[in-house]
């Protein structure tokens, strides 16, 4: 992987990047799920094939008995090309050196355009994802809506699971839910009685405690928001996940792609590109500002869509 900057007028920041942990400003804390829906994949070009074996192929029964002329069967399966193509996408703030001057003892100019780079291009990764996966056509509804009082998310789960079976012969063990429709996930009866069977707390559960009276290996919970006013309009929020539905999903964290798999990020670091986005700095005398660049080179692909299913239906 290549440490130059993208230029001769940029110095790569390392220490910016690191300096964003000390603030808690990771992907995880703002409520990002892109890369927990398509974990990364590092590529050798930015450009190129892989190859998927269908299910069908995996699942099928083979014959094993050795023929009497001493033959043994072979296989047939063939791997099909899938490709990929990296985008390298990038965001930058300028730090102003009057306003630096003016507000430095308030708050780290540079620190803050940094986190602002930073959040843009994430933000946008995350973006991109959750619209894949929420595209999803496989879909089981839930009949009635997840609340502190009624609804069965694991009745409902268990049906989103089974589908997926049905299709490719695996259980799902990830599922992303919005963090609204988890908070009354905690006070859900159904969920309290899988958690502590005929005794009831009367206590929220906790994130492991809804994990568990799930059975999934993955439960990740989608905070982030997004400003849908235009300028100069009062900012308008709203979830960037459509919390009225949750996502099931088989996930798998290793290279080979023969083996099914919802998702992955591909993600191309020759040019100096880092997942969650490389951070450089370079100066612009004509504003009389440093600018401060984030980046990261990335394609976000389906590769077995099968391995997912959106239960319908979770909040109203």
């Amino acid at each position: 992987m290549s440490t130059q900057p993208s230029s001769s007028f940029a110095t790569l920041r390392p220490d910016l990047a690191g300096s964003l942990l000390k603030f808690d400003l990771d992907a995880a804390s703002r409520g990002f799920v892109g890369l927990d829906i398509a974990p990364v994949i590092e590529v050798d070009k930015p450009v190129g094939q892989y190859g998927v074996i269908e299910v069908k192929d995996l699942l099928r029964t083979q014959e094993t008995r050795r023929a009497s002329d001493g033959a043994y069967n072979r296989g047939q399966a063939r791997a099909t090309k899938d490709s990929y193509s990296c985008d390298e996408h990038g965001f930058e703030e300028p730090v102003d050196d009057r306003e630096a001057e003016m507000f430095g003892d308030w708050w780290d100019a540079e620190q803050l355009a940094t986190s602002r780079a930073r959040d843009a291009v994430l933000a946008n990764h995350n973006t991109r994802v959750v619209t894949m996966a929420l595209a999803v056509s496989n879909t089981n509804a839930a009949g009635n809506v997840w609340t502190g009082s009624s609804g069965t998310p694991i009745t409902n789960l268990i049906a989103a699971k089974l589908a997926v079976r049905s299709r490719t012969g695996l259980v799902p063990n990830a599922m992303v839910i919005d963090i609204e429709v988890f908070m009354y996930l905690r006070l859900n009866p159904q969920m309290q009685d899988a958690a502590w069977g005929t005794v009831n707390p009367k206590k929220g559960l906790t994130i492991s405690e809804v994990q568990a009276a799930m059975d999934l290996e993955y439960l990740h919970i989608s905070g982030a928001v997004k400003n849908t006013a235009l300028e100069p309009a009062a900012a308008t929020l709203s979830s960037v996940w459509d919390k009225t539905k949750a996502f099931v999903f088989v996930k798998n964290l290793d290279r080979d792609l023969r083996r099914p798999r919802y998702a992955n990020t591909f993600h191309w670091g020759a040019d100096g590109s880092q997942v969650g986005a490389v951070i450089e700095t370079y100066r612009d005398e004509s504003k009389r500002s440093d600018i401060v660049r984030a980046r990261m080179d990335t394609d976000e692909k389906e590769v077995y869509s099968s391995c997912g299913q959106v239960i319908t239906g979770v909040a109203a």
